[in-house]
């Protein structure tokens, strides 16, 4: 498990980083790398600017998972994140992957998500 996982979670999902910590340690990295990959799409809303900058950032979390999903570590970029998705992926079965693909193309409009429970959503769903 890379470091940047547990700490974006605890910056920015705190009340889910103590839960993780209550997991068995053969689950914790799993559970790491999906609610960074979570946190990452949920503030691509707060971090850009322009609208279709935030829609390149989504297309680009779609095509990480999918390239995890192929299990070629070589299609995988180079983010801390998209790494440690792909190692714990594996791990995982094709329903719930398939569980992460479909919650990106739902979001409709990340820039209009008011509330947290909306911004929860966007991720995977534990």
């Amino acid at each position: 498990m890379q470091q940047r996982d547990p700490e974006l979670v605890r910056t920015y999902d705190y009340e889910n980083f103590i839960c993780t910590l209550l997991l068995k340690n053969s689950a914790r990295s799993c559970a790491f790398a999906v609610r960074g990959f979570n946190v990452e799409v949920a503030r691509i809303a707060e971090q850009v600017s322009q609208e279709a900058t935030g829609l390149m950032r989504l297309q680009f979390w779609e095509d990480t998972v999918k390239a995890c999903y192929l299990h070629d570590l070589r299609a995988v970029p180079k983010h801390p994140v998209a790494m440690e998705l792909f190692k714990d992926l594996e791990s995982m079965d094709d329903r719930q992957i398939d569980g992460i693909l479909a919650e990106i193309p739902q979001i409709q409009n990340p820039w209009q998500m008011t509330f947290i429970r909306d911004e929860d959503e966007v991720g995977l769903k534990l």
